[in-house]
């Protein structure tokens, strides 16, 4: 009887450990969606309200609609967030798909080619995605002082893809090689160039593993925080930068950075939503192979 139920509670570990983990990743964001929804005066409530009256003037506020924060956006202490979120767009997509076809280029080398020291070039690729980005941030902005790059759509896509084109040319290396190079030499056969094989053959029968590395991308330089806040300022910055905005003339509004935050989530977890099948897809089945 106890074996049985020995056994019983083995097999419930993992669900238990999955419920523990799923809680303690949405606490916080629960939180802040209450937040986000309560009064200014039972944000700091104690015990904490969790029966309230829901009320959107934080949001309003967030968006510029009036309220009370009208002077601090006029007096251009808070960024304006439909601005934010264009740039949060430019820049996201821009640097997802100058990374994107960069590191599939050089994927497609490393997959098609015998190239000398590969293993030394993939390990540098992957030592230069692993150095802490706080490092280099300082460089950059003295280089892109130099090229005049600073506050501009041009110099943050180019920052953003310093660390994506490294995992772009890790994942799209091993779903590459998974399709037989047959099947290209087969298109060049009918007239395809190399170039033409990779984008008509080789290419659709990865996009799954193409699609999630896309998304990846997407949602790093989406969240990214420290290179917007030292490579941008009022012209290009964007939406994770604008929260700390509500953090003005010795008030912190929790409301709005609340309400901020959640509506900066919300689109990527949409997408991520939306594209979960072929993100889940992708993300196991390529890997690198010596």
């Amino acid at each position: 009887m106890l074996s049985a139920s020995l056994k019983a509670f083995r097999r419930r570990v993992p669900l238990i450990v999955i419920c523990v983990a799923l809680v303690f990743s949405l606490a916080p964001v629960v939180w802040f969606l209450l937040t986000s929804l309560k009064d200014r005066s039972e944000t700091f409530q104690i015990p904490p309200a969790w029966v309230f009256t829901p009320t959107l003037d934080h949001y309003k506020n967030v968006m510029g609609f009036g309220g009370e924060l009208t002077s601090l956006y006029q007096a251009g202490r808070i960024h304006n967030f439909f601005d934010a979120a264009v740039n949060s767009v430019v820049i996201a997509v821009g640097s997802t798909l100058l990374s994107t076809f960069l590191g599939t280029i050089a994927a497609f080398g490393f997959a098609r080619f015998r190239i000398k020291w590969e293993n030394a070039l993939l390990a540098a690729y992957l030592l230069i995605r692993m150095v802490p980005a706080v490092s280099l941030v300082l460089p950059l902005y003295r280089l892109f002082g130099f090229l005049g790059l600073n506050d501009t759509y041009t110099g943050m896509i180019i920052a953003e893809s310093t660390f994506q084109v490294p995992f772009v040319v890790w994942m799209m290396t091993g779903f590459i090689r998974q399709v037989p190079a047959s099947l290209e030499e087969s298109g060049m056969i009918d007239g395809l160039g190399r170039f033409g094989a990779m984008m008509r053959i080789t290419l659709p029968l990865i996009s799954s593993g193409l699609f999630a590395t896309v998304v990846f991308n997407f949602v790093q330089a989406w969240n990214d925080f420290l290179y917007p806040l030292v490579l941008t300022s009022q012209r290009t910055q964007t939406l994770p930068v604008t929260i700390i905005g509500f953090i003005a003339d010795g008030n912190i509004f929790w409301g709005e950075m609340a309400a901020a935050g959640i509506l900066v989530v919300l689109p990527v977890l949409l997408f991520s939503m939306l594209a979960q099948r072929y993100v889940l897809a992708g993300a196991t089945a390529g890997a690198v192979k010596g």
